[in-house]
């Protein structure tokens, strides 16, 4: 029972360490993107602010992402994760367009069923 309280006290430490490391990590990587290690410290933090589910916050960070890196080898992943962020928000418009977005621009890409899925659940509601 012991090892259980301080493995929970472990998991709520990471859990109210994390927004503030991820958000230096985001601001570091935008305030030098001339750093080969930018794009993807940014990417990184957006990507754990979905996994805490602050979805709104995980957007922006991926917007800027794309503003700041246009070229981003992963763009296709982040115009996914924006479109999901959106829909997770209950930004249903914004979701249905980041998802056109996405199957237009990468047509054969590995999670376009999962991108038609989702954007036909929309499109039903």
């Amino acid at each position: 029972m012991k090892w259980l309280g301080i493995l929970l006290a472990l998991l709520v430490a990471a859990v109210v360490f994390a927004v503030p490391i991820t958000g230096f990590m985001v601001r570091s990587g935008l305030k030098h993107p001339e750093k080969s290690w930018a794009p993807k410290v940014a990417v990184q933090g957006g990507r754990t602010r979905m996994r805490l589910q602050m979805f709104g916050s995980a957007k922006n960070i991926f917007l800027r992402t794309l503003e700041t890196f246009p070229q981003h080898q992963q763009r296709d992943r982040i115009t996914y994760w924006i479109a999901l962020c959106y829909e997770k928000e209950g930004e249903k418009q914004k979701a249905m367009d980041y998802y056109k977005l996405f199957l237009q621009t990468w047509p054969n890409h590995m999670w376009k069923d999962q991108a038609q899925r989702r954007l036909g659940m929309l499109q039903e509601q």
